[in-house]
């Protein structure tokens, strides 16, 4: 009795699911936010300098106290569009609608001034071609 009574509970969960995964509802979701940088012309490599002294040292310590849950970055130099892919992944829409705050955070204890290369921080050295939003389904 307690088998087909598991077998029912399992049966009925599966098609609940099944619902709403053919309704196109997310149970949850993680969110990625991708920024697309383009490299201002021979500046590549003190940009290249600049991310890892700021940006992956800055995700490193917001992963460490859980404000993101991974970050990654792409170089690409032979591309005409932008050369520098930075990706960073929050668990969901909570954590990723805290993500300036958390940052703050970050920068008042952490790294209150970004770490210079050559004298330039990443405005003198790029721009942002784009910024874009990727969910990560979670069934």
């Amino acid at each position: 009795m307690r088998i087909k009574i598991f077998i029912l509970f399992l049966f009925t969960l599966f098609n609940s699911l099944n619902n709403a995964h053919s309704q196109g509802i997310v149970l949850e979701k993680a969110i990625w936010a991708v920024d697309y940088i383009k490299a201002k012309d021979g500046q590549l490599p003190d940009l290249l300098q600049f991310f890892e002294l700021n940006w992956k040292a800055a995700r490193k310590y917001a992963k460490k106290h859980k404000y993101v849950e991974a970050y990654q970055w792409y170089v690409l130099p032979d591309n005409a569009d932008y050369q520098v892919v930075l990706m960073t992944k929050y668990k969901d829409r909570v954590q990723y609608d805290h993500r300036e705050e958390n940052f703050q955070k970050i920068f008042a204890k952490y790294k209150p001034k970004p770490i210079l290369v050559n004298g330039k921080g990443s405005r003198d050295m790029s721009e942002i071609i784009k910024s874009e939003e990727f969910y990560e389904p979670k069934f």
